[in-house]
């Protein structure tokens, strides 16, 4: 574990240091500083497993810098002279409370506590590392887009996929028509939607990709598609059989 010492006497960081170094075996490596400010710095710049902190210090507090970290990501462990402070520094929660002259006893079981907590919390967060990206997997598998972004005439247009009715090839352009008339021209080829979109669209023709939810019938003999704005779509011969498929798995006729 690394440890972190924020304590303003210089003789209080070394003794502390030293007594760490002789009877802690579970603390590799040991940082030291004189102020918050310091200890601040140090912390937020290094993996700091356990800080040993005193309370009373010229320019700003042990409690502050308990503050100011907000969350208990590490072991804090006050260190201190001074015993008025106990109640409040029990109330915030730290690992431990060890009075001047430090007992070397108390150290050892405050050491061996905290490293418990580092122990549990490493292995919360793999825990709830893995929940989350179960759950981000999850969301992605089965949540389906609700909008696309099309960027057209030097504006980005954001359209509800439900206001598609269907695309239409228009050479190497796609005509994305929508609900009200109105026609959105895009840039790129009407496979390249088809490979976007998901199931909700369906090829019926070399030239047409059409949205499901607004088909309202099918007519095979006519080989003709009809939307819900009244509009028809054509269907390819070779296609009429795989439309009547997929009608039939969505729509029990």
């Amino acid at each position: 574990m690394k440890a972190l010492i924020i304590d303003d006497e210089l003789h209080a960081r070394e003794n502390l240091e030293h007594l760490i170094q002789n009877y802690v075996s579970d603390i590799e490596e040991v940082y030291k500083c004189e102020s918050v400010n310091d200890g601040l710095e140090v912390f937020r710049t290094n993996s700091i497993d356990i800080v040993f902190l005193d309370i009373s210090m010229p320019e700003r507090t042990g409690f502050e810098f308990l503050t100011e970290i907000q969350v208990p990501s590490t072991s804090v462990v006050f260190v201190t002279a001074h015993d008025e402070f106990a109640l409040r520094a029990i109330q915030m929660g730290p690992t431990g409370y060890i009075l001047k002259p430090i007992d070397i006893e108390l150290l050892k079981t405050t050491v061996k506590r905290a490293k418990l907590e580092v122990q549990l919390r490493k292995q919360f967060e793999v825990e709830y590392e893995k929940s989350f990206k179960d759950l981000v997997d999850n969301l992605r598998e089965n949540q389906e887009p609700q909008n696309i972004i099309l960027k057209h005439s030097g504006k980005i247009q954001i359209v509800q996929i439900s206001d598609i009715l269907y695309l239409q090839s228009d050479g190497s352009y796609t005509d994305f028509n929508l609900l009200g008339g109105d026609i959105v021209k895009m840039s790129n080829s009407l496979k390249f939607y088809e490979d976007l979109l998901d199931q909700r669209f369906m090829r019926t023709h070399r030239s047409f990709l059409v949205n499901l939810a607004h088909i309202r019938s099918f007519e095979p003999k006519e080989r003709k598609l009809f939307l819900t704005n009244n509009h028809s779509i054509d269907v390819s011969q070779r296609r009429v059989t795989a439309v009547m498929n997929i009608l039939n798995s969505i729509v029990k006729i």
